[in-house]
């Protein structure tokens, strides 16, 4: 009985974040709990707010890990352009970004699925060339294949006192909760924080830094 009381109340807080958040948009989500994984079924009217559900119930204390299986089913009443307009909706937003070259990505879109490729300088900026993406009407999916080359030669150790250093800094972590391994600027990051807040900010610090190419969050929930 304590189980079950357990995994309701996980699913009734779910439920209770997900009808909160103006960006889900949906009430044709179904929710499953076992042992700490979170599984969502269903449909939402955007990629967006697929994201955004995923965020909402990750957020819930005693969730380790989440399924995502929303499928994104637009609005009757939604205008969707195709898939040139979307193409050249993302191009713009790219372009607008003064911190992202936009030369050196391309963009195709088939379907609704919009697939990412070129190079950009940083991880970050990799990322939030994926979030402009995201928030176009008529995107079901995104492939990143965007690679980050670090034209300035640095090593891994550099990278990795620079991500230790950083989580120090930070409030939401302790920094001897968490180990940092770094590989041609592969980052691994393991270990333990208080909060999906704080996962979600140690994965931001890692792609911040400079040399960083690519960031693999492994770390879990106290």
């Amino acid at each position: 009985m304590a189980v079950y009381s357990e995994k309701q109340a996980i699913a009734d807080k779910v439920k209770e974040q997900l009808e909160w958040d103006d960006r889900v948009l949906s009430v044709k989500i179904f929710i499953e709990v076992f042992d700490g994984t979170v599984k969502l079924s269903g449909e939402v009217p955007t990629y967006a707010s697929r994201l955004a559900a995923e965020d909402d119930a990750f957020s819930i204390s005693g969730v380790r890990n989440v399924e995502n299986n929303l499928r994104v089913k637009n609005p009757q009443s939604v205008i969707i352009p195709d898939d040139n307009k979307i193409k050249s909706f993302i191009k713009n937003m790219v372009r607008i970004d003064p911190r992202i070259d936009n030369e050196t990505i391309n963009v195709n879109v088939e379907g609704g699925v919009v697939t990412l490729n070129g190079t950009v300088n940083a991880h970050w900026k990799k990322e939030q060339t994926e979030n402009y993406a995201h928030r176009v009407t008529g995107v079901n999916n995104v492939i990143n294949n965007i690679e980050v080359r670090i034209n300035v030669e640095l090593s891994d150790q550099q990278i990795k006192e620079e991500i230790i250093n950083a989580v120090k800094r930070n409030t939401l972590m302790q920094a001897e909760d968490i180990r940092v391994d770094v590989k041609n600027g592969q980052v691994i990051l393991t270990g333990f924080v208080p909060s999906y807040t704080a996962k979600i900010k140690a994965r931001q610090i890692a792609s911040y830094t400079f040399g960083v190419t690519n960031v693999i969050n492994h770390l879990e929930l106290w």
